[in-house]
């Protein structure tokens, strides 16, 4: 009985594992210009820009012309 009341518990765990890896958004938006990626989250000093055709979060340093990602 108590190994019944385990595998279910076990059971129980790894599906919920499962639905909770499946709905994790692990893409990045596409875009095609910095005004579409408004809606992406980053902490700062991190700003949301399109780099390479997907919204990623960046510094942009002025004056030096690098961007570091």
């Amino acid at each position: 009985m108590a190994d019944i009341v385990k595998f279910v518990y076990v059971m129980i765990i790894f599906l919920n594992l499962l639905l909770v890896s499946s709905e994790v958004d692990a893409g990045f938006i596409k875009c095609k210009k910095d005004f579409e990626c408004q809606l992406k989250q980053c902490r700062n000093p991190l700003k949301p820009r399109c780099i390479t055709s997907q919204c990623k979060c960046a510094i942009i340093t002025v004056g030096l012309g690098s961007i570091a990602t």
